[in-house]
C-alpha cells in the first residue's frame, strides 16, 4: 500500500493517511453553556442536551467528566481550607 501511494496512486495515499490520523470521533464544542455550580444541575443540564440532539453521547460522556473533576477540585479545595483552619487553631 505503501509502495502504491509513494507511486501516486491517490487511494492508497488515503487509506495510508487513514491509518496514520484516524478520523476524529468528537466534534469540539462550538459554544459550552456555562457549567452550573450544582454538580447535579450540571449532570441535568448534560442528560437534557444529549436528550434533545444538541450533544453526542460521547461529548456527554466527556461533559460528566469535567464536571466531576471540577467537583473533586472543589471538595479538595474545602478540605484543604477546613484543614488549615484545624492546624491553625491548635
Amino acid at each position: 500500500m505503501l509502495t502504491a501511494a509513494k507511486a501516486g496512486d491517490m487511494s492508497a495515499a488515503s487509506e495510508v493517511l487513514r491509518r496514520l490520523w484516524p478520523p476524529r470521533r468528537g466534534r469540539p464544542l462550538t459554544t459550552c453553556p456555562p457549567v452550573p455550580a450544582d454538580p447535579a444541575a450540571a449532570f441535568s443540564a448534560i442528560l437534557a442536551g444529549i436528550q434533545v440532539g444538541a450533544i453526542t453521547t460521547d461529548e456527554g460522556e466527556a461533559l460528566s467528566r469535567i464536571v466531576a473533576a471540577r467537583l473533586q477540585a472543589v471538595e479538595v479545595a474545602d478540605l484543604h481550607a477546613r484543614l488549615v483552619a484545624l492546624e491553625g487553631s491548635v
